[in-house]
């Protein structure tokens, strides 16, 4: 086993611990940030893989964007001090959900065997780069700015006082 096996190793392991603290956690802004966490975490996999592209996008799209966002939302909608509470009206059936994908991962984990190398085709990302901010560059300036606005107007009416 080799630097890159421990690394993704601990990549994956990183990633659970996140996703089991987002789930468990009854803070809401502490499992919204353990989320942004485990993405951060799949994206460093995706960089230990080799797949540097799908790492990048890993981290602009759903670490920048939708971790962000969901972070913008709850902290601009939470009440101070709210807790989350979770209560489930069936926990067998959570039990049993639960010990069925243990199962499944175990049985994944012990058939997993080394990929052997595969010969891959260089790909240009410039030419992605530029097919999507060629012609369309116009759009997605206006959309940031409508994002931008959005996010704007949601704090003017969380700051809003009462009674104006």
């Amino acid at each position: 086993m080799g630097a890159g096996d421990i690394l993704f190793f601990l990549a994956a392991a990183v990633s659970i611990a996140a996703a089991v603290v987002a789930v468990t956690d009854e803070r809401l802004l502490h499992s919204v940030l353990a989320f942004g966490v485990f993405l951060f975490a799949i994206a460093c996999a995706f960089l230990i893989m080799g797949a540097e592209f799908v790492a990048v996008a890993q981290i602009f799209v759903y670490v920048g964007g939708v971790a962000v966002l969901i972070l913008f939302g709850v902290m601009l909608t939470a009440s101070r001090g709210a807790q989350r509470t979770v209560e489930t009206e069936h926990p067998m059936w959570a039990m049993v959900c639960a010990l069925v994908l243990a199962g499944t991962l175990i049985a994944v984990a012990a058939a997993y065997r080394p990929a052997t190398a595969v010969q891959s085709r260089a790909v240009d990302v410039s030419l992605l780069g530029n097919a999507l901010l060629g012609p369309q560059l116009v759009g997605f300036e206006l959309i940031g700015l409508i994002l931008l606005a959005s996010v704007i107007a949601a704090l003017a009416v969380v700051r809003r006082e009462p009674g104006r």
